[in-house]
């Protein structure tokens, strides 16, 4: 590692925990599983879907790569460096970090690629634009590249809908209509107006991809599985949904995926 996170103990004491799960432990387990293949420093690194760029930011403070250039089709990367230049000061960046904003299915300024990192964000990417995407990462990347893609929560698992603040209970939305889900949203009460339409366009966004139909997609893109991790719930899903969707699909919450380019 570069350096580690002492120079920001300050700092890092006023961080929420998510903001700190981003920052700190996301980066040290990506190294983790990165290390076996060339790990992170020096490397040119693609974070695909960085929202505010909190793990882009803490594998520029902690890894030494080349460059980091995190992108999101959303604002997130120009409030990202308000944020972290509120939080590390102004203009005290990491020289070796850019947040970018881009259209969707754009691939941001780095070529070539060498580690393409993507966490909680392909679920919320269209089926078909996916396909496209995981074939232009497949030709950007460097021949000894790459890339790292997790999911959670998986669609069907209990929390799949991503509707943490309307308190949904597990594989509730599986047990309503689209339209009574937007209801729900639109009624809860945890949320502002703006942020009810966000809600709603992610629900209606998300993908609802199966671990193996990840698996099966970026097979077909050229990658091969060199490390696979599936996380499952202890909870049992009602009868009613066992009887429509498969057991498996229900309960795989988690999948981390760890590429190889080939062809």
């Amino acid at each position: 590692m570069a350096q580690d996170f002492k120079h920001l103990a300050t700092a890092l004491q006023t961080l929420d925990e998510a903001t700190r799960l981003k920052l700190v432990e996301l980066p040290r387990i990506i190294d983790e599983w990165l290390a076996p293949h060339g790990g992170l420093v020096g490397r040119r690194v693609l974070d695909f879907g960085c929202g505010f760029g909190e793990m882009a930011a803490g594998i520029a403070i902690g890894f030494d790569p080349a460059v980091v250039v995190g992108i999101d089709i959303g604002r997130g990367p120009i409030k990202g460096i308000e944020r972290l230049e509120a939080w590390l000061g102004p203009g005290r960046l990491p020289s070796n970090l850019r947040l970018e904003q881009v259209t969707p299915g754009a691939l941001g300024s780095v070529d070539p690629i060498d580690v393409v990192v993507s966490w909680s964000a392909v679920e919320h990417v269209a089926r078909e634009a996916l396909e496209k995407i995981l074939r232009d990462l497949h030709a950007r990347l460097a021949p000894d590249g790459v890339m790292m893609i997790q999911i959670s929560p998986l669609y069907f698992s209990p929390a799949g809908a991503h509707l943490w603040p309307c308190d949904y209970g597990p594989w509730e939305h599986l047990q309503k209509s689209s339209a009574e889900v937007v209801a729900d949203i639109a009624a809860c009460a945890a949320l502002n107006e703006r942020q009810r339409k966000a809600v709603t366009e992610m629900f209606l966004e998300l993908n609802r991809l199966t671990a193996p139909e990840l698996i099966d997609l970026v097979q077909k893109a050229g990658f091969r599985v060199i490390r696979r991790h599936i996380e499952r719930t202890d909870l049992t899903p009602p009868a009613r949904l066992t009887d429509a969707y498969a057991l498996d699909a229900l309960t795989t919450e988690q999948v981390v995926l760890l590429l190889k380019k080939q062809g």
